[in-house]
């Protein structure tokens, strides 16, 4: 069985007030003999993020584990999720966004089922406050809340959260990771080029990530105005999906006017919801 040696990848945006919240959510893991390095990418901060991963590493040195920063210019989410993937040396890679933290069990959980269950080779979880059941139950002898998506209940529902993902990395390799040009739903393309490839995403439903220190990823002020440019992140993932295959004509239609009708709710949901705030 191959030994799961973990590479935390945390991509950093001026996350001088959030950052060390998420290193001590990977300190405070119940497993940390897993882990074999955390990698900071600082995407071009404007703020003191970079000082404050170095102080935070000067004061918990003796670690089981390697805390390495370097900076980049900024270059978006996707570009440093991959720098850190490329810098990995772990054979397995979990991210985690700056701004959320994990439940001190996520590794030991994580790590359990795909040992369990070597076939899984990418698990994510449930979400604090807002999980999903996307996808079918996978039954199994362990008893393990355990669900796999296709592409097709990707395109229905991108689950699960990317700072929940525990992915092996030649799989990520083989896709070419996250698209470098794109800002907007380029998660949900990875997951479906990974789907593609193994046939299911798996995620278990344990709620072990807290995302974004609670927010609602479309009614926060200030991302609902992102609305437009994730509809059309989204609209490029089905259409990524047909021409590799994944789908066919139909489903391309269907999936398409899914998105439109998303959209729209989206919309009616979130700017009410800005206007009032602006009053």
């Amino acid at each position: 069985m191959l030994r799961i040696e973990i590479s935390v990848v945390i991509p950093a945006y001026n996350a001088a007030d959030t950052v060390c919240d998420s290193l001590d959510s990977v300190k405070n893991q119940t497993r940390t003999d897993c882990i074999r390095e955390v990698i900071v990418v600082d995407d071009g901060s404007s703020d003191d993020t970079a000082a404050r991963v170095e102080a935070w590493r000067r004061e918990n040195e003796g670690l089981p584990f390697e805390v390495i920063l370097f900076s980049q210019p900024n270059g978006g989410v996707s570009k440093a999720r991959n720098a850190g993937v490329r810098k990995s040396k772990g054979n397995y890679i979990a991210f985690l966004d700056s701004d959320d933290v994990w439940d001190e069990t996520k590794l030991e959980k994580q790590s359990r089922i795909m040992e369990d269950y070597p076939q899984i080779r990418m698990l994510g979880t449930g979400w604090k406050g807002r999980n999903r059941f996307p996808g079918r139950r996978i039954r199994n002898r362990k008893g393990y809340p355990l669900y796999g998506m296709s592409v097709r209940d990707e395109l229905i529902k991108y689950w699960p959260p990317t700072s929940s993902v525990l992915v092996r990395k030649d799989d990520l390799e083989v896709v070419g990771g996250f698209d470098e040009s794109r800002r907007y739903g380029e998660d949900g393309d990875l997951f479906c080029k990974l789907a593609d490839l193994r046939g299911c995403v798996y995620y278990t439903s344990e709620e072990l990530v807290d995302c974004g220190n609670g927010k609602n990823p479309f009614g926060e002020a200030g991302l609902s105005s992102k609305l437009l440019k994730m509809h059309r992140g989204f609209l490029k993932n089905v259409r990524n999906c047909y021409c590799r295959g994944s789908i066919n004509a139909v489903e391309f239609m269907v999936f398409t006017v899914w998105e439109y009708m998303k959209f729209i709710r989206r919309c009616i949901i979130v700017i009410p919801r800005k206007l009032r705030n602006r009053m």
